[in-house]
């Protein structure tokens, strides 16, 4: 009688802590997916440029939009 109580306890304690650490778990992994996700601005352009062209020369053929950051990332 006494293992069996034993056993029971523990497995409920173990069905606990692993609750628990699941939740954590799961509130961690939103907050990671969330991160660099700050709206960025960017131009677009209507007509295509030639590359190394001034960004003053074709601003007025572009328009700034917000995207998110993780969209755009720094070449090495």
């Amino acid at each position: 009688m006494k293992t069996r109580l034993l056993g029971g306890l523990a497995a409920l304690l173990l069905a606990v802590v692993g609750s628990v650490l699941m939740f954590n778990y799961a509130q961690a992994a939103d907050s990671r997916a969330q991160q660099g996700l700050e709206p960025v601005e960017v131009l677009v352009v209507q007509k295509a440029v030639k590359a190394g062209t001034p960004v003053p020369s074709f601003q007025s053929r572009s328009s700034s939009h917000p995207s998110p950051g993780l969209r755009f990332r720094p070449r090495p």
